[in-house]
């Protein structure tokens, strides 16, 4: 991903991010597995995961 003008967040980076999701979630066998290593954001991941239990 590229930096452009102070930020990641550009058309181009999203086509590109969109596409490497496409092909994590269509490829894998069990699925996709996510390791946070942010402690908020694994936090957020695991409140959302139990909301949809």
């Amino acid at each position: 991903m590229r930096k452009q003008d102070g930020t990641y967040n550009t058309i181009e980076n999203k086509a590109f991010l969109k596409n490497v999701i496409n092909v994590l979630l269509t490829r894998g066998v069990h699925g996709l597995y996510i390791y946070a290593v942010d402690t908020d954001l694994r936090q957020k991941l695991v409140s959302l995961k139990q909301d949809r239990l």
